[in-house]
């Protein structure tokens, strides 16, 4: 193993991972990619970190799937971001994934029919639960 110089690691982003029984693991990361099993991902590009930005890329594996984002505020100092998928509809109007009309999109951040778009802010449900609601 070689050591990094020490200029090297101070321009360094670290990263911190957690394991279910709160271990920590610490690495040096340019972006970071949350993989999830279903195909979506949320990629963290870590290169503007030093500026205090992070951004934030949603992928998904399957063509025939749009990826997108959609963004909660939980608190002053806390956000939910949901990796969302919607199945890609051609110019007839036909949907080109097998599961037309189905989304990955969880159920408690997917905007309802009648919901309009732009500012969402978060409504309890009827647990008591923060989801979305139209704002």
């Amino acid at each position: 193993m070689t050591k990094k110089s020490p200029a090297k690691a101070a321009d360094a982003t670290r990263v911190v991972l957690f394991d279910a029984d709160g271990r920590a693991r610490k690495a040096s990361a340019h972006a970071l990619r949350i993989q999830l099993a279903d195909g979506r991902s949320l990629t963290l590009d870590l290169s503007q970190a030093n500026d205090g930005v992070v951004a934030l890329l949603a992928e998904h594996t399957d063509t025939r799937q749009q990826a997108g984002l959609l963004v909660r505020p939980d608190n002053s100092d806390a956000l939910s971001v949901a990796v969302t998928a919607t199945p890609i509809v051609t110019t007839t109007g036909a949907s080109e994934s097998l599961g037309a009309g189905r989304s990955s999109t969880p159920a408690s951040v997917a905007p309802s029919a009648g919901m309009r778009t732009g500012v969402r802010t978060p409504g309890p449900d009827a647990l008591g639960h923060s989801r979305w609601s139209a704002g």
